[in-house]
């Protein structure tokens, strides 16, 4: 908490954000009517000049969640366990979100769906999840999740014990091991849990082999 001579007595009133419509074939729309009359349409219509542009640069990012999660829930409707075996980046170009994907977050539909659903999904366990998309920070989220989530691991001599590589590999974190690990689960155990662990103390496979 602040001090309080830092805290002022009065504040300005949030700025509301009002949705955004368009005019498109001579209809006034919100954006998931846009994007439902693109969708629909034959032969397919562009959308409106900076429509991407105007949605995504706009400050709560409201209307592209409206989309994404009309996309995911009506338009697929697919069980959370689909979405982890079949979505893909492809799947947004299918149904004319591809320009959202590749343009505006670099090709990671995780980003995306994180966005929509926040903190819901794994990344790395969709299974066309791709290896540059992984980050430092995502690598550390996926170890500890792995190991007090998944395996639910409550003391260090079970981790010590029964922890593998192929652990790792099992859970989508094949990728992550040869990015920023060398290949090695004890290393990347070390890096997250540098204070509290002791790599000569594993009793399993921890190690991934070369790729020929």
């Amino acid at each position: 908490m602040l001090p309080e001579r830092f805290v002022l007595e009065r504040t300005a009133p949030e700025k509301k954000i009002l949705p955004m419509r368009f005019i498109f074939e001579g209809r006034l729309m919100n954006a998931v009517e846009v994007y439902q009359t693109v969708l629909e349409s034959e032969p397919r219509l562009k959308y409106p000049t900076f429509f991407w542009n105007d949605l995504y640069y706009k400050q709560n990012h409201t209307e592209l969640i409206q989309i994404i999660r009309y996309f995911i829930e009506d338009v697929l409707n697919w069980s959370d366990e689909q979405l982890y075996e079949h979505l893909w980046s492809g799947t947004f170009q299918d149904y004319q979100l591809g320009v959202l994907v590749k343009e505006y977050y670099n090709d990671d539909f995780c980003k995306v769906i994180d966005l929509a659903y926040p903190a819901k999904f794994k990344p790395w366990l969709f299974k066309h999840f791709d290896t540059k998309c992984w980050s430092k920070s995502l690598a550390r989220q996926a170890v500890i999740w792995l190991v007090n989530e998944k395996l639910n691991y409550t003391n260090l001599s079970d981790v010590y014990k029964y922890l593998t590589v192929e652990d790792f590999v099992e859970n989508g974190m094949e990728g992550m091991l040869r990015k920023y690990y060398k290949g090695s689960a004890t290393l990347a155990m070390s890096e997250t849990y540098s204070r509290d662990l002791n790599p000569l103390l594993f009793r399993k496979h921890m190690v991934l082999p070369r790729k020929k």
